[in-house]
């Protein structure tokens, strides 16, 4: 990683070098399958809090069914942009 001494006076960006590394990540196979994880991940740990709300709460099962759509919305809304970066970089 480069570091402050790596930098020319006046450049606030960092180098090519760098930002070529930065968009190869963003746009692998990997970062696809890293987000399809995030997406199962935040859609269970959001609908298991809301279940432990409505338990907590006697809300049954209102607050589940909330935290289960606000973590589909975020989820694929994640999926969705990191497929776009892979995809219009090929």
């Amino acid at each position: 990683m480069l570091g402050p001494q790596d930098r020319q006076e006046g450049d606030a960006r960092p180098s090519n070098a760098l930002a070529g590394r930065r968009r190869a990540a963003q746009s692998s196979p990997w970062a696809l399958a890293g987000a399809g994880m995030e997406l199962a991940a935040v859609i269970g740990v959001l609908t298991w809090f809301g279940w432990w709300l409505d338990t907590k709460w006697h809300t049954t099962p209102w607050l589940m069914f909330l935290c289960l759509m606000v973590g589909l919305i975020g989820g694929t809304y994640n999926v969705w942009r990191v497929a776009r970066r892979f995809f219009d970089d090929l």
